[in-house]
């Protein structure tokens, strides 16, 4: 019996650590700016590292227009410094001018193969 309940305990606790993790990071996105050609819909976004110091997998992007969510191909594995920012220029789409007013940005952590749950939306200016 003891095997089986052990073997059971061992899977259930896979990934608690991973999700205390995100719990424990927190990362806050400080400006969405639209730097977009004729071109590409490019985005310079401002990261800043709320709270936490595990070393995390890569950060996700999102982009929000209207009601539809999506994950966008850029992804960076370069995490501020608690208290820190950073920026990246996120790849929206391929044709210029797709930015609209109201348009948002979200980043999600991965750690440990984890993705946690998104930042609150930043709305991109300079539209």
């Amino acid at each position: 019996i003891w095997v089986v309940i052990q073997n059971f305990i061992n899977t259930g606790t896979k990934g608690i650590g991973s999700t205390t993790d995100c719990l424990q990071n927190n990362f806050e996105i400080v400006s969405a700016v639209n730097v977009s050609t004729s071109s590409s819909s490019n985005v310079n976004v401002t990261l800043k590292r709320v709270a936490g110091s595990t070393t995390i997998d890569k950060i996700l992007f999102y982009y929000t227009t209207g009601t539809q969510t999506s994950k966008l191909s850029t992804e960076t594995s370069s995490a501020p410094a608690i208290g820190e920012s950073n920026r990246t220029t996120v790849n929206i789409g391929a044709s210029g001018g797709m930015l609209k007013q109201g348009d948002s940005i979200r980043v999600a952590a991965v750690i440990s193969g984890t993705t946690c749950n998104p930042s609150e939306a930043k709305t991109i200016t300079g539209l």
